[in-house]
């Protein structure tokens, strides 16, 4: 039984703090003492935490304010190991464990590509990562693609990397895909993308690349997400004439049910982390086109044994390879099985093995 510690702002966003709850609830179930420090308990994913996994929140109204609730926290717990999530999270466990833990035991985490757009915070931790890699024990990143960004662009130490993909609960996203459909759905069959309305998600491609199709599919498209190109978006929809065609409503809290039902899953963006998206489709045998783009799609796919690749920014492309796809698909237990590959117990393990030689058995 190891003592662990995950830090991360709070329960806001989307995939690296669900991924973190998935992660700290698997620790728990397998034995180990979990904790989860935020700085506020507020977001989503806060209903996702296990019982048996405790959450301490920081009493400060500032970063460096947080920083001695946090190692007072540190003190009390005495953690093995320490995952620090997002943003400026590692730097602050830095600064809290000063003289009480050794630095290998602590182990920051990428989980995606660097974002000039990004918050002061989220990219200092990429401008240091040369630093952060080398006065840590070990750093996990998502992808590939992401660690040898970090290497080639910020000079992070390759040795000190290592790539552990985002887990996915299996059972939890059966269960909740077994609920209700959306009513609001027409009843045709339809192609689902399903993210944050931004520009790394690429969708005025994907729109000009359905509206290429339109005419020979009887498939509407369902973009669920929200974000600030929303309005932009709707209007190219219109410019586009694909407000018959095209459902945008918004985050919904349980996807899964619009997921079974989809005949085509795609992502277009533009550069990812990840791709949860991709293996939550997958998981519910759901066949997939992707772009190539920086990030985790084309490992997942394996480039294009699980779904079909193509260049992001090419719409015609990826029209081509939608009707391809809806046309001769990957077999449903293809995919399914790929996906358990993901198994939230097997991620956990790889976290785990990434410190081992760093952290005392117990």
């Amino acid at each position: 039984m190891k003592r662990i510690l995950i830090y991360m702002p709070s329960f806001e966003g989307g995939g690296a703090e669900r991924n973190a709850v998935l992660i700290a609830n698997e620790f728990s179930r397998s034995g180990h003492r979990v904790t989860l420090v935020v700085d506020k308990e507020s977001g989503p994913n806060r209903k996702l935490v296990a019982e048996d996994v405790t959450v301490r929140v920081l009493c400060g109204n500032s970063h460096i304010a947080n920083v001695p609730s946090l190692r007072k926290i540190i003190k009390e717990i005495a953690p093995d190991i320490v995952f620090a999530r997002i943003g400026l999270s590692p730097f602050k466990i830095l600064l809290a464990t000063m003289g009480l833990l050794s630095w290998r035991c602590i182990v920051p985490s990428y989980h995606c590509s660097f974002d000039p757009d990004d918050r002061p915070g989220g990219r200092m931790t990429y401008r240091l990562s040369s630093l952060l890699t080398r006065v840590t024990g070990a750093t996990i990143s998502v992808s590939s693609d992401i660690r040898d960004e970090l290497v080639s662009r910020f000079y992070a130490s390759h040795d000190r990397i290592k790539v552990v993909y985002n887990p996915i609960d299996l059972p939890w996203i059966e269960s909740k895909a077994s609920e209700d459909l959306e009513s609001w759905l027409s009843g045709r069959p339809y192609i689902l993308s399903v993210g944050r309305l931004v520009n790394a998600k690429d969708y005025p491609n994907l729109l000009r690349a359905y509206a290429k199709i339109k005419n020979e599919l009887n498939y509407d498209l369902v973009i669920l997400g929200e974000g600030p190109l929303r309005s932009s978006l709707e209007n190219l929809v219109s410019d586009l004439d694909l407000k018959e065609r095209v459902y945008m409503p918004g985050y919904l809290s349980n996807p899964f049910p619009v997921y079974k039902k989809a005949a085509l899953f795609v992502l277009s963006s533009a550069y990812e982390g990840f791709g949860n998206v991709i293996l939550e489709a997958m998981a519910l045998g759901v066949p997939v086109v992707a772009t190539r783009c920086p990030g985790g799609p084309k490992e997942i796919l394996e480039e294009g044994k699980y779904g079909r690749l193509v260049q992001p920014g090419d719409s015609n492309g990826l029209a081509e390879a939608m009707i391809a796809e809806i046309s001769e698909p990957v077999p449903q237990e293809k995919l399914k099985q790929r996906s358990r590959e993901f198994a939230v117990d097997r991620v956990a393990k790889a976290y785990l093995d990434s410190v081992s030689v760093y952290v005392k058995s117990s």
